[in-house]
């Protein structure tokens, strides 16, 4: 009896750990210089203070604004709400109060999918399956609108599922109120309604009573993805943002593209046996599903795996969605550590084989992040790397003027920087902007001199402000021809970014005098 009194406590411990665990992998310092966030506080200080006057007509919702290359191109921003939350916390907490928001909503969301597993699976095949998938997680730790998704994406789940098992029925109707917050805070928004399918198909299959209470709820939900600025356009917008994409993004790509350009990362290595594993999950749920076609336990099984299908094909599409793909595969991989400690091999049952597994994953996460931290050099805390506002620092006190030529990794930072005062030649939306202006602009101008002669005397570029570690071969042949240029002098450079003004113009003499750097500092491969 005084052992099963302390068994709530240890495992609440065990939780616990896990919690902080996922959080110690979050607590990741931001770089700015190439993170969205920027543009986000920006987005959310223009909107806030247009409430009341003019918030309708403000052209951050529906136009490019930030450039001066293409301000009025139309595009629609469809995470604003994500904006105002993040600079109204920005306000009052700063930089690390955005971080540890953050982190809160990882944590929520992986809190309530622990929560399902467990009701369905179990604890101690729970905490297996949440340790397998907190890597994957933790991949995506940079503030970002898409936290709003996986917070939202939990609360259905979550919601669901008590629905489906006949308790509080009527909370199912937060359902499309969370949809109205989820439409204005990411694109994502879609995913409300396909998990309500997720849940409402089996029901139909199984001719239950629950499936004629959810087709309402599912109706709703999907009328509510119109209450947004855009109406019927923010619907579709997730199915024709593609459609204006000029400019690769990484998070954009799969990671077998990725090992190809040799970019590699601890998530990458890890989402190849959680792949895997997920692939024996689908072979094993097919499998259970013609044993037990019409019981309570088939019916987990098919809400389940289509999550896990659903994650695992936008885990294969794109490396931004990792997070998802180990969200949503955290019920059903618990499952299946459920069916292996039920096995009638009674030593697969035992302590030791439990604590073997969790050790072997905790070695092997260990062992992939320790040494990519190593190399890396990760550095934890709160809000954006040291030292990375100084060249945003040393614009504005030297009243560097522009047009400005920057990089697209650097757009955001700039926006956040500068704006209203300056603004940027690109930043990193790249529906933001026309497909012509990448293919035969943005791009072409860091490859051919002419090009660049010509651009430089159609806007009148007066400084380049540029995130050097931009890996792109074109990047890489513009500043080493810069660099070279007799005609630009760098007179700023950290660690992230590089500052060159025109020499032939005369505004920036006393910048030359005071502040050239020697050639000597750079270095060309």
């Amino acid at each position: 009896m005084r052992s099963n009194f302390f068994i709530p406590y240890f495992k609440f411990a065990v939780f616990l750990a896990l919690i902080l665990f996922l959080a110690f992998l979050l607590a990741q310092k931001i770089n700015f210089a190439t993170a969205d966030l920027g543009r986000h506080i920006k987005n959310g200080e223009l909107l806030w203070q247009s409430f009341g006057h003019g918030f309708w007509q403000n052209s951050v919702l529906r136009e490019n604004t930030y450039s001066y290359t293409n301000p009025s191109f139309s595009v629609l921003n469809h995470h604003w709400g994500s904006g105002i939350l993040f600079y109204l916390i920005f306000n009052l907490f700063g930089f690390s109060g955005l971080s540890v928001f953050y982190i809160f909503l990882l944590l929520s969301a992986f809190s309530l999918f622990f929560f399902v597993s467990v009701k369905v699976s179990g604890w101690r095949a729970t905490v297996l399956g949440g340790l397998l998938v907190i890597p994957l997680i933790a991949y995506r730790n940079e503030v970002r609108p898409e936290g709003f998704t996986y917070l939202f994406s939990a609360s259905y789940v979550f919601l669901l599922f008590v629905f489906t098992n006949n308790t509080k029925t009527k909370l199912i109707w937060l359902l499309p109120l969370i949809q109205v917050l989820w439409v204005n805070t990411h694109i994502y928004f879609i995913l409300g309604p396909a998990i309500i399918c997720a849940f409402l198909l089996p029901l139909f299959l199984q001719k239950s009573n629950f499936a004629i209470k959810l087709l309402p709820v599912f109706v709703a939900t999907v009328l509510a993805s119109l209450f947004s600025p855009f109406g019927i356009k923010g619907v579709l917008y997730p199915f024709t943002i593609f459609s204006n994409y000029g400019y690769r993004v990484l998070e954009n790509q799969t990671v077998w593209f990725l090992e190809r350009l040799h970019v590699s990362g601890p998530a990458y290595v890890w989402f190849l046996p959680c792949l895997a594993l997920a692939i024996i999950c689908f072979a094993w749920t097919v499998f259970s599903l013609l044993r037990f076609w019409h019981t309570q336990k088939a019916q987990f099984l098919y809400w389940a795996v289509c999550l896990a299908l659903g994650g695992t094909f936008m885990g294969l599409f794109a490396v931004r969605n990792f997070a998802l793909f180990g969200l949503f595969s955290l019920p059903l991989f618990s499952q299946m550590f459920k069916r292996l400690f039920t096995n009638k091999h009674e030593w697969l049952r035992s302590l030791p084989v439990y604590v073997s597994l969790l050790l072997v994953l905790l070695a092997a996460q260990f062992f992939i992040f320790y040494k990519a931290e190593a190399e890396k050099n990760f550095t934890r805390g709160f809000g954006p790397l040291l030292g990375v506002m100084g060249a945003a620092e040393f614009i504005k006190s030297n009243q560097i003027t522009g047009p400005i030529f920057n990089n697209y990794d650097l757009g955001g930072y700039l926006v956040y920087a500068l704006y209203p005062d300056q603004k940027v030649f690109v930043d990193n939306r790249p529906e933001g902007y026309p497909k012509e202006f990448f293919s035969e602009t943005y791009i072409p101008m860091q490859e051919q001199e002419a090009i660049w002669q010509q651009e430089l005397r159609k806007y009148s570029i007066n400084a380049i402000v540029f995130y050097y570690h931009d890996a792109t071969p074109w990047a890489q042949t513009f500043l080493k021809q810069r660099i070279q240029d007799p005609s630009w002098v760098p007179i700023f450079a950290d660690q992230y970014i590089i500052i060159l003004v025109n020499k032939s113009n005369s505004i920036n003499d006393v910048l030359v005098q005071k502040y050239q750097l020697p050639s000597s500092m750079f270095r060309m491969q």
